[in-house]
């Protein structure tokens, strides 16, 4: 397991290359970022910067002029370049654990009142005991569009959640998507309608124990509304998308990619690790891989160092 390749100026350097020079001139990249190089579908062990394209095209279908170097020359050593389909890269939230549940547990349907169905992530605690449900903005906040106390519905409106008898919590504050800037979360939080109507342990997954960072070749699962429980690996770290959203597409930079373990509905989930500590959160994906905001960076947004995962 590889804890931090961005500690090899080589690789640091040449990400840093695809991002700044590769990704504003190609708009058909959907992403760059660190992971090990492939030889007849199999991990090398060797790390490389890795860019995401939509449709990977046999060599004779691209104009010379657009092909991708096979490296980049940082100042002390070439680094490898390879090129992976992921599809386009878009929200996860829309249509299993779609159904009514009281108490909630997190991989259950939720939404904000005017939106599709996303993932209750996780539960969390504070030191007056008041209970809050982690999410997606797009999930909880509507894309920026909701306001503080916007109702909060279990299961989400697309599952047949609804405001008379569904109200689960209330929108209590949420990172603003950007369509000008690099984000770097896509998170909510919501304050509990009533405490008793939550528990925090993840369905099929259980207590959530710590936080931790995504690791290269790192085993992780997650429960969301559409897929539920599936397992996969961390296999790219550092990544800077273009992801698809209502609103436009939106640059995000510092999340980390897994094979794909998720479909639409499933924005919100944890991503745990095999100890349970959770390493992020899931936002978006295609049929190639699913994407994951850092959760170190949700906690540090959303100031949620005090609270407990319990």
């Amino acid at each position: 397991m590889i804890r931090n390749p961005l500690k090899d100026a080589a690789l640091a350097y040449a990400l840093a290359d695809a991002r700044e020079r590769l990704m504003p001139a190609d708009a058909s990249i959907t992403s760059a970022g660190i992971g090990f190089a492939r030889k007849g579908g199999a991990d090398t062990g060797e790390l490389c910067v890795q860019i995401g394209v939509e449709r990977k095209l046999a060599l004779e279908q691209i104009e010379p002029g657009l092909l991708l170097p096979r490296s980049i020359q940082a100042p002390a050593a070439q680094v490898r370049v390879d090129v992976v389909p992921t599809g386009v890269l878009q929200r996860q939230d829309q249509a299993d654990l779609r159904q009514r549940v009281r108490p909630a547990v997190p991989g259950y349907s939720i939404g904000h009142v005017a939106c599709t169905a996303g993932t209750l992530g996780a539960v969390l605690t504070d030191r007056r005991r008041r209970r809050f449900i982690l999410s997606n903005n797009h999930v909880l906040a509507d894309e920026n569009r909701a306001k503080e106390g916007d109702a909060i519905l279990q299961p989400g409106p697309a599952d047949g959640g609804d405001a008379e008898s569904g109200v689960i919590g209330r929108l209590q504050s949420f990172v603003p998507l950007s369509e000008e800037g690099v984000n770097f979360v896509d998170c909510a939080l919501a304050a509990a309608e009533r405490d008793r109507d939550l528990l925090p342990q993840v369905h099929g997954i259980g207590t959530i124990v710590g936080v931790g960072a995504p690791q290269l070749g790192m085993a992780v699962r997650k429960c969301g509304r559409t897929t539920g429980i599936t397992t996969g690996r961390i296999r790219r770290v550092a990544v800077t998308a273009r992801i698809h959203y209502g609103c436009g597409v939106l640059l995000f930079s510092g999340l980390a990619e897994t094979n794909p373990i998720s479909a639409p509905g499933d924005s919100g989930s944890l991503i745990v690790d095999s100890s349970n500590c959770t390493v992020g959160l899931l936002f978006a994906g295609s049929a190639y891989s699913t994407l994951l905001c850092s959760i170190e960076s949700v906690v540090e947004a959303l100031e949620l160092g005090e609270m407990a995962w319990y």
